[in-house]
């Protein structure tokens, strides 16, 4: 062949090489499937920073060499996860029991695709677990609510659901039916019964060691004092007061940077209906009515839920409901962090309360979902059972089952497993006396308020009715409102309207006083208030009618937290519920005092072994702080020192002897802040916060500690005596002569703390030493150990008579006044109320 022709079939031959090298790539190139319908919407599913695992099980019919997901991370570029491939194995726990085949660490972006190859060691065909654990920061992956492209299931921590999660799984080479189908692992086709109810054990701290809050005495900052025995009467066991409480401040919220609203109304009322004014920030803020006294905390903060835990207990609360009425969430990694440092204080002799969850407000999709994972996450495997809140014998919800499937084992075992209360969004309930076996969350004056079943309603036995602190409600119109509104329900509404535009109105609690004293005429078995800590809102174009709309909270007035703030409401609002509490549930009296017995300060301990009463308190509270909060702002207390566990108080003719006990050996007194004792002596609400007397303001000696008296400036002080004392060990006692006091006679009351390193908010604990405190009382719930918490008091009660209790309707708070002429005034009221407006079905939104 001469050399022109081969010239000529030269191209010939290169595109028929072509053609078969093409041909050949296409046959044998990796192939990547879409697990998922990429028609249909898809909503984020949030993998939490704890123990979490979810994924997607896959049978997939062909060799394969890598995987990935589309995760979202809310707007943050610095959140991490691991990717892994596990070989299927039975169901999702011995799934998990073996190691996985291969695993990749990523810093994610938000909403990008994060993928793992492994092509030099390809996969057979068979069942996969793919899957993402091990998150620090917000981080998840998208979902949709069907399994038809995937074939297999998807796992949320165990729970198999009917997911398609948006995973893409590469295959070495292109197959007909890239997936078979997966058969259900539900391991629920047995009965589950719920356990018996806990019950705490004789031995536990929290009798062993007995902190008894109800016997505790306090006056608050608006002078307004406690109500013990003899007002309100001794324990009523069968009523329980539940708490609308959030832990949705996860670990999403950290990029958020906390903007107070308060403050900035404050600088720029005329904005307040101005959504486009460039003085609103317009991303990733965090809109606060206010600032919590521990800080825009995140609800994993375990320091802040101790803190928490405590003085829901001094309040007497039995149980708190969490909020998931929004879409699916439960906002695992952060009940699960509350369960577990709950239970830690119960360990510790703290009553805390129990804990239930309020789903959403209709029988859906979404409610459905929510019973499903948190009875595979909690209930089924008993998970700090000791803290289920039980109800008619059996852990109770907050729910509406109506979308339970009978045809599934799940669905069936959760539908027995439950006492459920459906809870009603309303807040004008007209129909509320026929509608059993439903609870209400917040109503307006007067409240709604609901039987379990026919037979109580036919005896008027009264099951459960709510208590507001403010509500999102337009008192003009009737109708829904967010918080900023014109004529919103705020924090100084009552129905006559006589306190709103009152210089300070907004400190005294009204609206919360006119629903409580409503309740307790009413004297149901549960009363249920809102609320603790949702603290946080999102900002709308427009929403209730309002512009520039804050559905749930706003300021200062327009909130309905009581928990303790930096703001103008200060710890007000926490003592008025105790207050409230108490005359719900009763009180045991205050412990009667031994009879008079000289102490020998160097005498040993023998010598106080009949010395009554004994005033403990709380064990193991004074661990340190580090923490990230709201905008990753840092929160770190080391302050904790000498963790007080006790106090007694022993008395003769001319002195008292008081002596503190702490877990182990007391610090040298040359520690700056070091054990302070404050005394009330004559209840007449002088000197400081209610204190007459200080001991070690000024440093102690040796021998000697100065008493000093509050001069009524503040906490300006001037010396009385030095007083004797001996440290010996973990026990420190002074002695102190009565009349230096301003005591005498033979009946008075001394009221006492102890503190312990209590300092300035600003004080930073310089090369690790606190040195300085000026007074604020809240720093008494926050740093160093005080004993007992916040503003309350031991009470020493001398020489007074048997008290005869008073009943629960006594001592009406001082915020009540003027409330009995709208009692008479109930019938006309729910009449017009009525007319006024049908069921407003309230559409919450969760503050984003």
């Amino acid at each position: 062949m001469n050399k022109k022709v081969l010239l000529m079939l030269l191209p010939v031959v290169l595109i028929v090489a072509a053609v078969f090298t093409v041909k050949d790539a296409s046959v044998f190139a990796a192939y990547t499937f879409k697990a998922y319908d990429v028609r249909e919407e898809h909503e984020p599913l949030r993998v939490e920073n704890d123990d979490s695992v979810v994924g997607q099980r896959v049978h997939v019919n062909g060799e394969i060499i890598g995987f990935g997901f589309n995760m979202p991370t809310w707007n943050t570029n610095d959140s991490t996860a691991t990717l892994g491939v596990y070989k299927w194995d039975t169901d999702f726990d011995t799934t998990l029991e073996h190691e996985p085949l291969f695993t990749k660490n990523f810093t994610c972006r938000d909403n990008a695709y994060n993928q793992v190859r492994f092509k030099d060691d390809p996969q057979p065909a068979g069942e996969y677990f793919f899957a993402i654990y091990n998150t620090s920061g917000p981080v998840g992956c998208y979902y949709i609510a069907d399994n038809s492209v995937s074939k297999g299931f998807c796992y949320n921590n165990g729970l198999e659901q009917e997911w398609d999660l948006e995973l893409t799984i590469i295959f070495n080479q292109k197959e007909k039916e890239p997936v078979l189908e997966c058969k259900s692992a539900d391991v629920y086709y047995k009965a589950v019964n719920p356990p018996k109810e806990y019950v705490i054990p004789a031995d536990s701290l929290i009798y062993t060691h007995e902190v008894m809050p109800d016997t505790w005495v306090f006056t608050d900052g608006l002078g307004r004092t406690s109500l013990t025995y003899k007002d309100v009467g001794g324990p009523r066991e069968d009523k329980t007061l539940a708490l609308f409480y959030w832990t949705w401040h996860n670990s999403q919220r950290l990029a958020l940077k906390p903007f107070n609203n308060t403050l900035f109304m404050e600088e720029h009322p005329e904005v307040k209906y101005d959504y486009y004014s460039p003085l609103w920030p317009t991303s990733n803020a965090g809109h606060f009515w206010n600032e919590s006294v521990y800080g825009y905390y995140i609800s994993t903060d375990e320091w802040v839920l101790r803190k928490h835990a405590e003085l829901l207990a001094d309040a007497g609360v039995d149980v708190v409901f969490t909020d998931n009425t929004n879409g699916t969430e439960t906002w695992r990694e952060c009940y699960q962090k509350v369960l577990s440092t709950w239970s830690q204080a119960m360990q510790d002799g703290v009553r805390t309360p129990k804990l239930s969850f309020m789903l959403p407000f209709s029988a859906s999709d979404n409610a459905r979902a929510q019973l499903q994972m948190l009875f595979t996450d909690v209930y089924k495997p008993q998970l700090h059972q000791e803290l289920w809140f039980y109800w008619e014998g059996k852990p109770m919800l907050m729910a509406w089952p109506g979308k339970l499937r009978d045809t599934e084992a799940l669905d069936r075992n959760i539908k027995t497993y439950f006492t459920f209360r459906n809870n009603e969004p309303s807040y004008l309930d007209t129909d509320s006396q026929n509608k059993l076996g439903h609870w209400g969350w917040l109503s307006m004056y007067p409240q709604a308020y609901y039987y379990a079943n026919a037979e109580d309603k036919a005896k008027g036995i009264i099951e459960q009715v709510t208590v507001g602190v403010a509500q999102n409600h337009n008192y003009k119109t009737h109708t829904l409102s967010a918080m900023n509104g014109p004529y919103n329900a705020g924090r100084s509404y009552t129905l006559d309207e006589s306190h709103l535009g009152e210089p300070n109105s907004k400190l005294y609690g009204y609206n919360l006083a006119e629903q409580f004293e409503y309740a307790l005429s009413l004297d149901p078995k549960v009363i249920f208030v809102t609320g603790w800590n949702e603290l946080t809102v999102g900002r709308y174009e427009e929403w209730g009618g309002v512009k520039n709309a804050f559905p749930d909270q706003f300021d200062d007035e327009n909130s309905r937290d009581i928990e303790p703030s930096r703001g103008d409401l200060r710890d007000n609002y926490y003592y008025q519920l105790v207050n409230y509490v108490r005359r719900y549930k009763g009180v045991r009296p205050i412990p009667t005092p031994s009879d008079p017995v000289s102490i020998d300060l160097n005498g040993g301990s023998a010598q106080w072994q009949s010395v009554e009463p004994y005033f403990a308190a709380y064990i193991g509270n004074t661990g340190d702080r580090d923490a990230l909060g709201y905008g990753r702002t840092e929160y770190k207390e080391f302050s904790g020192r000498n963790d007080i566990i006790g106090a007694q108080v022993a008395r003769d003719n001319d002195f008292f002897y008081f002596r503190v006990e702490c877990r182990d050996d007391i610090t040298p007194y040359t520690d700056k802040l070091w054990m302070n004792l404050y005394i009330d002596s004559d209840q007449n609400n002088q000197g400081w916060e209610s204190f007459d007397y200080i001991l070690n303001k000024t440093a102690a000696s040796d021998k000697t500690a100065v008493l000093e008296r509050f001069t009524g400036n503040g906490y300006d002080s001037e010396k009385v005596a030095d007083c004797e004392y001996v440290l010996d060990g973990h026990y420190l006692t002074v002695k102190v002569r009565k009349s230096d006091l301003g005591v005498s006679g033979d009946k008075y009351t001394v009221n006492f703390a102890w503190t312990d390193n209590v300092h300035d908010l600003d004080d930073t604990g310089e090369n690790g030493v606190y040195s300085r405190f000026n007074g604020e009382i809240l720093e008494f719930y926050v740093s160093g150990d005080v004993a007992p918490g916040g503003r309350f008091k031991y009470s020493y009660v001398v020489g007074e008579d048997p008290v005869i209790p008073g009943g629960n309707g006594s001592n009406k708070d001082n915020s009540s006044k003027a409330l009995t002429a709208l009692y008479i005034a109930l019938p006309v009221v729910a009449a017009v109320l009525a007319v006024v407006a049908a069921v407003v079905v309230i559409k919450r939104r969760k503050a984003e």
